[in-house]
């Protein structure tokens, strides 16, 4: 297929743009279309193409919570919804290579220094910085160079991520993107974004708007209109400066097709990303998702055809990819290695003895020593308090996180706890009939090592974010998605484990 575009799209009205705004942050939605793919696939090698300062890269270095437990019943939702909504436990990624490529020299140094392992625990055995301990070993990798250079390295990666990168390809580097990243690696899964052209039109009022007093409150002058097409093989105008392209739909979608046929996949294609506000011409239904995505999966029973062993051929030579840094993250020394049913059951009733709370089985993983004690394994913390009589466990839901623990009959000063069928909890009063004070025995678990006890950690859900990203994303002409730049620039790091975010607050200048 040849992915030029003929329709010629009139101009942006003069001098005047809408305001665009997303809630996530539109790179945030992408990121967590992706995450999501690769958790549900438990997906454990990715190479990202294109990745820029390592922004993806260092979100898949975070750890997981616990080891992947083969024992455990962990339920997948179907890929048609997503597992929050059906209260699954959707498991941790557990990512074990990652490779990253890129032409930029100076953003792979930034990606290097944000792909580095923490230092080494400190002399009482606490994890620096307040980082996780990790329980699998990751290897990460680096490489200077351009995605239409065959590497013999990147042949039979799981899994490929191409995110807003086919619209920065130069004419004579597009034709070998899909020949070498599906056809010469064939990777299991390909994951790809890009912008929707269609998208664009909201920017400004249709042409046949009335002037000014047309105009929502919203609206505001400027002297930026968009960056023509560099290649002029259109009069589109693009949304950075960098694009050599920018498909409609109905274009993604036809490339979409005929690469998956010529190369062996079937392809899911959607989008991500709608406007926050509506637009007073009621034309956001029309122009679709300001993100274009397609997830393709390898049909391993493909032979290869005529025209797909000509495309073989056709892959150029030239300078071999450069190894920029090599990153080995080991694990925690505790790991797979577990203390004594006892021991952990012992810890758990000082634990849970300290504060006179609700535990839920998270809560317990993060504070103190729990979750090295039982070796990383949330399958033996869940056999060491349904194997002692003294605990009580309430299985509420399917997500075993969310399980909820408390000792039986447990005397706490004054304070007792009598777990019967109806969970109800008495407090003894004195003589006066006056509340006594509370004194609370057992171990202090203080802070827990690693930066968060409030047992808070939730699953990354799009449609249910946490106020404390920050504010919105406002897209305008110039300051957008880009992954070099834009809403990424500057190597913010989205973890994928851990869910902190950093403020992801706009400005209109960011690509000043």
């Amino acid at each position: 297929m040849n992915h030029t575009q003929t329709t010629d799209e009139p101009s942006l009205s003069e001098g005047v743009e809408l305001k665009v705004s997303f809630f996530p942050p539109l790179f945030e939605q992408r990121r967590a279309w992706g995450l999501d793919i690769l958790r549900r696939e438990c997906v454990s090698a990715v190479l990202d193409v294109g990745c820029g300062e390592g922004a993806l890269l260092g979100c898949l270095c975070n750890p997981a919570l616990a080891l992947a437990d083969p024992d455990s019943d962990v339920l997948r939702a179907p890929k048609s919804m997503p597992a929050v909504e059906l209260e699954l436990e959707l498991d941790d990624l557990h990512i074990r290579q990652l490779t990253g490529l890129d032409v930029s020299l100076p953003d792979l140094e930034c990606a290097a220094q944000i792909t580095l392992p923490p230092p080494p625990p400190n002399l009482n055995g606490d994890d620096a910085y307040g980082a996780f301990p990790r329980w699998e070993s990751l290897d990460v990798r680096l490489f200077h160079g351009g995605l239409e250079v065959y590497n013999d390295e990147f042949i039979g990666t799981e899994c490929i991520v191409a995110m807003e990168v086919i619209e920065h390809l130069p004419p004579d580097i597009f034709p070998y993107f899909a020949p070498v990243l599906l056809g010469r690696y064939r990777p299991r899964l390909f994951l790809v974004t890009t912008p929707n052209y269609e998208f664009n039109s909201l920017f400004s009022p249709p042409p046949s708007a009335t002037p000014s007093a047309s105009l929502p409150t919203t609206a505001y002058m400027r002297s930026s209109k968009g960056f023509p097409d560099p290649t002029h093989r259109t009069t589109r105008v693009f949304r950075h400066s960098d694009h050599k392209f920018e498909w409609t739909r109905a274009e993604f979608a036809a490339w979409c097709s005929e690469a998956s046929e010529r190369w062996g996949y079937d392809v899911y294609i959607g989008g991500v990303g709608s406007a926050k506000e509506r637009d007073p011409w009621g034309r956001n239904d029309d122009v679709g998702d300001a993100s274009l995505v397609a997830m393709f999966t390898r049909k391993d029973d493909w032979t290869p055809s005529v025209i797909s062993d000509e495309a073989y051929a056709k892959t150029p030579t030239g300078p071999p990819h450069q190894l920029i840094a090599h990153h080995h993250h080991p694990t925690h020394h505790s790991a797979s290695n577990p203390s004594s049913m006892a021991d952990i059951q012992s810890l758990v009733l000082g634990t849970i003895r300290s504060y006179s709370g609700e535990w839920t089985l998270r809560d317990l993983w993060v504070a103190g020593r729990v979750a090295t004690m039982c070796g990383g394994s949330l399958g033996r913390l869940v056999s060491a308090v349904e194997g002692d009589e003294r605990f009580t466990v309430g299985k509420e839901g399917r997500d075993r996180w969310g399980w909820k623990v408390a000792v039986i009959g447990d005397e706490m000063g004054d304070l007792v706890w009598k777990m019967d069928d109806e969970e109800e909890k008495s407090i003894s009063l004195d003589d006066d009939g006056e509340d006594e004070d509370i004194i609370l025995d057992g171990n202090d678990i203080g802070t827990s090592n690693w930066g968060n006890t409030s047992g808070d950690l939730q699953p990354f859900d799009i449609q249910s974010a946490p106020t404390s990203w920050g504010s919105d994303d406002t897209l305008t002409w110039g300051n957008n998605w880009d992954s070099d730049g834009g809403w990424d620039k500057g190597g913010m790091v989205t973890p994928a484990n851990t869910f902190t975010r950093a403020d992801t607050s706009a400005s209109a200048d960011m690509n000043a």
